[in-house]
Formats: C-alpha cells, sequence, structure tokens
C-alpha cells in the first residue's frame, strides 16, 4: 500500500479501473479503500472507472471527492486510449446516411 501511494501522491493523474481485492468482504477492503483515499490525497487528478470501482468509492464514501467517476469502465478505457467506440461509430455513420435530423 505505501508503495502505491507514494507513486499515486507524485502522480499528475491517477486512474483505478477496478477494486484491487474484494472489497465487500470485511478484512479485504483495506488495499482498494487505501488506494481511493491516496487518490483524494493527492494534486493530481483523480479518476475511477467501471461499476464495482464506483461502488467501492461510494461504500467508503469518496466518490464525491474523486475528479471522475465512470460506472463504464472498459468504455472509458477505450476512450482514454483512443481507440473507436462503437455507439459512436455508429452515430457518426447514422448522422452521414440521415443527417442531422432537421
Amino acid at each position: 500500500i505505501e508503495i502505491f501511494r507514494k507513486v499515486i501522491e507524485q502522480a499528475k493523474t491517477s486512474f483505478m479501473s477496478g477494486p484491487a481485492g474484494m472489497f465487500e468482504k470485511p478484512g479485504f477492503e483495506n488495499g482498494t479503500k487505501a488506494i481511493m483515499n491516496a487518490m483524494v490525497d493527492s494534486k493530481g487528478l483523480s479518476v475511477l472507472g467501471g461499476g464495482h470501482t464506483s461502488a467501492a468509492a461510494e461504500r467508503f464514501d469518496l466518490a464525491d471527492s474523486m475528479s471522475y467517476v465512470s460506472t463504464g469502465g472498459g468504455a472509458l478505457e477505450t476512450f482514454l486510449l483512443r481507440e473507436p467506440l462503437p455507439v459512436i461509430d455508429a452515430l457518426e455513420k447514422s448522422k452521414k446516411k440521415f443527417g442531422n435530423g432537421q
């Protein structure tokens, strides 16, 4: 936990996609909670992605202290990696085919 804390403390942005263990079970939440607290305490941007990750942040009352929380973990990762998002591709094709609907 201390190694993660030191790295997060110096990061300009920290991104967490998935909890660090089975946070729902008492005694197994320490890693996830500590990493999230380090993200909140850091001066950098703190981004959470995924349903389980956002649920953990809510459980630890940390969600409102994060810079950004998304329940779509995989989609957020895809977006950040600048890879194509299927729904956006479909919307762009629809616009080309049908116009903007006005």
